[in-house]
């Protein structure tokens, strides 16, 4: 939760770390997180993915498309042409964008290739099978990235600051321990003993959609200054909505105790290591704190926050 919320016209104080050297494939929106593919559907598919990979050993690869085939299947799509219908994209580009996986190109050994040489003229039974786009004798592979060693693990605050849309589609591995947060909102994701790889604009999507789910099914009745607080709510939703247009600046911070949240790419990424003599003072990350807050915007808020904005409207004059 959060304090009412805001934003100011002015932001020169804002510091934005250099984020041109990011690989091109991340400098645009993404193709595959986007906002076509909602924060749901995503959890979905990585959730089945990680479930698929546990059943291998750490160090034991797939084939993309042995794989593609088993989350199709179990997700119920008809086959791997309408599962990435509804990725709109490529599958293994979508590989690519998670921190949780390690994508392998691999030739097939001289046996392999006489056996798709003999499949291909029909004188023999199917050799590895291809993924589209795969070369003849190429194929890809993926495995679970190796889990960090826990002593080279430390607590640790990871800074991204948001200065273009293009930045809403890094990837954010928020792990079980880790709480996030907007200062310029004070506003905080708390750790809640689960991970979450997503795209940062689906962690602020899912945060949004769990927000106003409060609102609309009523859970805020019967709690004492119930209107205010939903006030508050919508006036939250409505100022997240309005930062996922990035046309202000701000900062997306994730503070991890054990160390294993990360993002991808992490070009541009600032890190405060918390076990640092002098860390627990540091304000990297919080230059801004509360500068989106103040009374004198938040009658704004109602002007351009997307599907809360009525909403607002309404419960601000059934309280006045």
């Amino acid at each position: 939760g959060g304090s009412a919320i805001s934003y100011p016209f002015i932001f020169s104080s804002v510091i934005m770390a250099d984020s041109s050297s990011l690989d091109d494939s991340f400098k645009k929106p993404h193709v595959i997180l986007g906002p076509h593919l909602g924060h749901q559907e995503v959890e979905r598919i990585n959730l089945e993915l990680e479930q698929v990979l546990t059943q291998f050993p750490n160090e034991q690869s797939i084939s993309v498309a042995n794989l593609a085939q088993f989350i199709s299947h179990n997700l119920g799509y008809e086959d791997v042409n309408e599962l990435e219908d509804g990725l709109q994209g490529d599958f293994v580009e979508f590989l690519r964008a998670l921190p949780t996986v390690v994508i392998e190109e691999r030739a097939l050994t001289e046996q392999q290739q006489k056996q798709k040489d003999e499949e291909s003229s029909g004188k023999g039974k199917q050799a590895a099978p291809m993924y589209r786009n795969e070369e003849r004798y190429m194929r890809t592979f993926v495995k679970k990235a190796p889990e960090p060693d826990e002593d080279d693990l430390r607590p640790m605050r990871l800074i991204c600051r948001i200065r273009t849309t293009e930045d809403l589609w890094r990837v954010c591995l928020k792990s079980q321990e880790a709480r996030a947060e907007i200062p310029e909102l004070e506003f905080e994701v708390g750790a809640d003993g689960a991970r979450k790889v997503d795209a940062v604009y689906n962690h602020i999507s899912s945060a949004v959609f769990n927000l106003g789910t409060h609102v609309r099914e009523g859970f805020c009745d019967g709690m004492e200054n119930a209107d205010e607080y939903k006030i508050k709510l919508m006036e939250t939703c409505v100022a997240l909505n309005v930062l996922l247009d990035v046309e202000h600046p701000w900062t997306w911070i994730i503070t991890d105790p054990s160390g294993k949240s990360t993002f991808r790419p992490m070009e541009g990424v600032e890190v405060v290591y918390l076990d640092e003599p002098g860390a627990s003072e540091s304000k990297l990350g919080y230059e801004n704190l509360g500068l989106y807050t103040t009374p004198e915007f938040i009658g704004l808020l109602g002007e351009e926050g997307g599907e809360f904005s009525d909403m607002l409207k309404e419960a601000k004059a059934a309280k006045s």
